[in-house]
């Protein structure tokens, strides 16, 4: 991906999804493998009833530009799935949508959003059978940089004299 930078990815919540399966993983594919850098390693769901997700945080939010999945079991399998990303872990919104998927490579989603949190949520493979995983998502994109609202002092010149004022927002 040119000019745009790896986010580092940082914690993984294993949670409940209302109305569907728990997030239930594999003994010894565990979640931390779905980013921890190695195509030896992968993430896999404990049984092939769907939805299963993957989440990670990313520690702050970030302006997001792409996923790439590694998805295990390229050229025998397509996985129906779908991106989605928040900015507090509560409100989703569905970045990609690809429930209707049957490329059986690796994927690259290309899209643009704002988030702290993305949550790939495999609704279904083909052949049928099949369980949820992948060896890595790798998430693309910049940090956000942060603002402070520290108060700040302001210098201005009135009427030749200079005056300092105190003032709670920010600098122009």
């Amino acid at each position: 991906m040119k000019n745009q930078s790896l986010i580092e990815t940082r914690r993984i919540y294993p949670k409940k999804i209302a109305g569907g399966f728990c997030f239930k993983l594999q003994l010894g594919n565990d979640p931390t493998n779905g980013n921890d850098g190695s195509l030896s390693t992968r993430w896999v769901a404990n049984d092939n009833l769907y939805p299963h997700w993957w989440r990670v945080e990313l520690g702050t939010n970030c302006n997001l530009s792409a996923v790439t999945t590694d998805w295990f079991g390229t050229g025998g399998r397509s996985y129906q799935y779908k991106i989605e990303v928040s900015t507090n872990d509560i409100n989703n919104v569905v970045a990609v949508d690809k429930t209707g998927n049957t490329s059986k490579a690796n994927t690259t989603d290309i899209f643009s959003a704002l988030a702290r949190y993305v949550r790939i949520t495999v609704t279904g493979v083909v052949p049928t059978g099949g369980n949820a995983s992948f060896y890595e998502c790798l998430v693309y994109g910049n940090v956000v940089p942060s603002v402070s609202l520290a108060p700040t002092s302001i210098n201005k010149h009135y009427n030749g004299n200079l005056q300092q004022h105190d003032c709670p927002l920010l600098a122009e």
